[in-house]
């Protein structure tokens, strides 16, 4: 097995520690001297936490043009016996929608996380996040693939969304992929391009504990690819986020940090990305409103999410929002299911026994349709995109229903 050791050059050393999100003090971008200063960069590598219960994950949605889809997680948990206990799980969707499930488990000892935390090798699957291009490698007899995207976004979502112990970053969105799929009736690999969401979530304690839902909408299509994300603590309180890709390159980055890609006409780059936290996504229509719901908890799953400014904000932790900000609006309405998952069908009887006393996860994912008004940028008039992308709703354990 290839193991990764430190780079040869000070110019790759210095992608590296710009791309985890390390301040390069001194070091001037000169060919953007005048441009705005760099943001702070997120952070794709594992931060191995040692808390009881603590975990980490990164979530990659992966749509493609010849409509497979792929959704992949790589989860790093204290839970369960021992600690830093490494599992790969992902789907492969295929165009007439039948499903192929990969999956791999390992405890501390039997699986490889780089000293940098940027390569996981969990039985055989494979997640290498190193640049200039991230990998993810599976292996399996069912499912062999092999896909390739450059990070475009690497940007930390604000601290308030989640809470000091619950932190999100957006690494990549809508980034171009290419590789290649065999699946066990296929006689070949097939060549695949298309786009990639990549996400980097880092739990300090029991997830259970610090959310209830997340919906997150992936527009990865289009000149313009838009994420939108609503967490549910325990408490019964929402937090949303909103953030859009410009289509060019964000000036206040040299372009040495990110090389081109395969392709000439395909080049890496951190995009501009415009974000605002004065939004709320409020989940709408249920698809049992109409019959008599019970008062039980549930998995409900909206039909169509809204789109609008948040009126009310606390101007010591979010700011005034400006008049542009309150320009914001849209719908997405979500279709016919794609698949469903129950994580904790793939334990062990007995520890699922166990651990379905304090969670019982579920995820849906769901094509979705949109129409987003986007408030406008500098010297330019208000956008409306529109398009398909796909959504996400993930719970920790059931919802009361009101």
């Amino acid at each position: 097995m290839r193991r990764f050791a430190a780079h040869s050059s000070l110019a790759r050393t210095l992608r590296s520690a710009a791309l985890c999100g390390v301040a390069l003090a001194g070091v001037a971008l000169a060919s953007h001297a005048d441009s705005a200063p760099a943001r702070e960069l997120a952070s794709a590598a594992a931060q191995r936490i040692g808390v009881a219960k603590g975990s980490e994950y990164w979530d990659l949605t992966v749509e493609l043009e010849n409509d497979y889809r792929v959704m992949a997680r790589f989860l790093v948990t204290n839970q369960g016996p021992g600690k830093q206990n490494g599992t790969a799980v992902g789907h492969v969707i295929s165009p007439d929608g039948s499903t192929i499930k990969f999956r791999n488990g390992r405890l501390q000892s039997g699986w490889t996380l780089s000293e940098d935390g940027l390569d996981l090798d969990i039985g055989k699957s494979h997640l290498d996040m190193h640049l200039p291009r991230y990998q993810l490698r599976v292996n399996k007899r069912a499912s062999r693939i092999r896909i390739a995207f450059a990070p475009n976004t690497l940007h930390p979502l604000p601290k308030k969304l989640g809470g000091p112990n619950y932190r999100i970053d957006l690494l990549a969105l809508g980034a171009r992929v290419s590789g290649s799929i065999q699946l066990e009736s296929m006689a070949e690999a097939v060549h695949v391009e298309g786009w990639a969401t990549l996400t980097h979530t880092v739990a300090k304690r029991s997830e259970t504990d610090l959310m209830r839902r997340r919906i997150e909408v992936f527009s990865q299509r289009g000149p313009r690819p838009l994420y939108a994300i609503q967490l549910l603590d325990p408490g019964g309180t929402n937090s949303s986020f909103l953030a859009w890709l410009e289509p060019g390159c964000d000036p206040a980055f040299d372009s040495e940090l990110f090389p081109r890609g395969n392709k000439a006409s395909d080049p890496a780059c951190l995009r501009t990305l415009r974000t605002t936290n004065h939004v709320e996504l409020i989940p709408e229509k249920f698809s049992d409103e109409k019959k008599k719901r019970s008062k039980k908890a549930s998995y409900r799953v909206p039909n169509v999410l809204s789109i609008s400014p948040k009126e009310q904000f606390d101007p010591k932790s979010a700011g005034v929002a400006t008049e542009k900000e309150l320009d914001i609006s849209g719908i997405v309405t979500l279709g016919k299911r794609l698949l469903a998952y129950e994580p904790l069908d793939d334990l062990p009887g007995a520890l699922r026994f166990l651990a379905g006393l304090s969670t019982k996860p579920r995820r849906v994912w769901s094509p979705a349709r949109f129409a987003v008004t986007l408030p406008p940028a500098p010297d330019t008039t208000t956008l409306t995109i529109q398009g398909q992308g796909v959504a996400t709703v993930s719970f920790t354990n059931r919802i009361k229903n009101p």
